[in-house]
């Protein structure tokens, strides 16, 4: 999955690079989401939105987007997540599980916590925050359904560095059954 973030730029270029994206994309199967706006997704067709706090609220995105396109919402803490609108939504994101350049004011839960609320939620969890190809391993055993990863991903070689996450994702998989 590919989310959409381009929080310094004004709406028309998001919209035009959004579109460009999606063209670009729409032959592989990979869904494109977007993040923050409900509406923007709603407007371009994109496969869904990603909400944090600051966001409009899951059922205004719902409302927007119907059924069948994607809601994700990031959470902080097990309270969060537990109170957050689960039948709406097809996804929690969950962390910082490590410290984060990208977010440095939140405070990491670790793969403990990560792994205390993948045992209380029925939908699928992803692991943000800190995740590199050094400690990918270990947040797949805490039970991450999936990763979300910015900084490991565009150091250095983006190419090999999404290969490699792919592969080491695809042999942790091939090793649950």
């Amino acid at each position: 999955m590919i989310q959409y973030r381009a929080k310094g730029i004004g709406p028309d270029e998001r919209r035009t690079d959004l579109l460009e994206i999606m063209a670009a994309a729409s032959s592989t199967g990979i869904p494109i989401i977007v993040n923050d706006d409900p509406i923007l997704a709603a407007e371009t067709g994109a496969d869904g939105v990603h909400l944090g706090a600051e966001d409009p609220p899951p059922e205004q995105a719902r409302s927007l987007l119907g059924p069948g396109r994607i809601i994700g919402l990031t959470v902080h803490s097990i309270d969060e997540a537990l109170s957050a609108p689960l039948d709406l939504i097809d996804y929690i994101a969950y962390g910082a599980i490590f410290s984060s350049s990208v977010k440095p004011e939140v405070t990491p839960v670790g793969t403990e916590g990560f792994a205390r609320l993948r045992s209380k939620v029925q939908i699928p969890v992803i692991a943000i925050g800190g995740i590199s190809l050094e400690n990918v391993e270990e947040v797949l055993d805490a039970g991450a359904d999936g990763i979300a990863a910015v900084t490991s991903l565009l150091s250095g070689d983006i190419r090999k560095n999404c290969f490699t996450f792919r592969q080491i994702i695809d042999r942790r998989k091939g090793g649950r059954g």
